[in-house]
């Protein structure tokens, strides 16, 4: 007598008195199908001395079934046990980056962006790529319709270069306060080329959850993905 023939004896006795035969035979066939997936280890271990107790002497179990019934509790409890593992390393990992997100809190980061919010005071920051050849370039501002507010060079030397627009316009005068369109661009062998500009914003807080991991929220650049940092300041 197996473990899944004991439960299956059990099960019959015990829904013999049930309204719908139907039912039953269903909850039985299905105790069969998943009779390694429904015990605890614990429960395994009383069926199977109960199974070594009850059987024939004349007729005893089949070493061989006894091997396969015992790789098929092992399979679903190793699985059960690796689902439960995975799930705390998630847990720690989440953990992990919510932590090291906090010390990204009052920094100042590099990403990539070209629309830049200038406030009544201060100024707009943020560097550029120049690619090697490159003989001038230039960084052009522009207001919110369209209009060249303030045009400055930007050092051609080969890398990454900071560039900075204290706020004034072409004519000497504070601009005002509100969204501007930041873009470089260098001369490389002849031919203009718009280079990606990067700029400086300071994170306020960070979020994290399962879809988009660890975002960091600036203040004016909205919200931005760890990956998405080129250097924090």
């Amino acid at each position: 007598m197996s473990i899944a023939d004991i439960i299956n004896s059990t099960s019959s006795s015990n829904t013999a008195s049930s309204a719908s035969n139907t039912s039953s035979t269903s909850k039985t066939n299905k105790t069969k199908t998943d009779t390694s997936q429904l015990l605890s280890s614990e429960d395994f271990l009383k069926l199977m001395l109960a199974q070594l107790k009850n059987q024939d002497p004349m007729n005893a179990m089949d070493p061989s079934e006894y091997v396969s019934q015992l790789a098929q509790f092992t399979t679903a409890s190793g699985t059960q046990e690796m689902n439960t593992s995975i799930a705390t390393l998630s847990e720690s990992m989440r953990s992990s980056q919510m932590l090291e997100g906090s010390t990204m809190i009052g920094r100042d980061i590099l990403v990539a962006g070209e629309n830049a919010t200038l406030s009544t005071t201060g100024s707009v920051r943020g560097a550029v790529n120049i690619p090697s050849g490159a003989v001038s370039a230039q960084m052009n501002i522009r207001d919110a319709s369209g209009q060249l507010v303030r045009s400055m060079p930007v050092s051609t030397t080969e890398g990454l270069q900071d560039f900075t627009w204290d706020g004034a316009t072409s004519a000497g005068e504070r601009a005002p306060a509100g969204e501007y369109n930041v873009e470089v661009v260098a001369n490389v062998g002849g031919a203009n080329e718009s280079l990606e500009t990067l700029l400086s914003d300071r994170v306020t807080s960070v979020t994290i959850d399962a879809t988009n991991g660890l975002t960091l929220n600036t203040a004016s650049l909205g919200p931005r993905a760890l990956d998405d940092v080129r250097r924090v300041m």
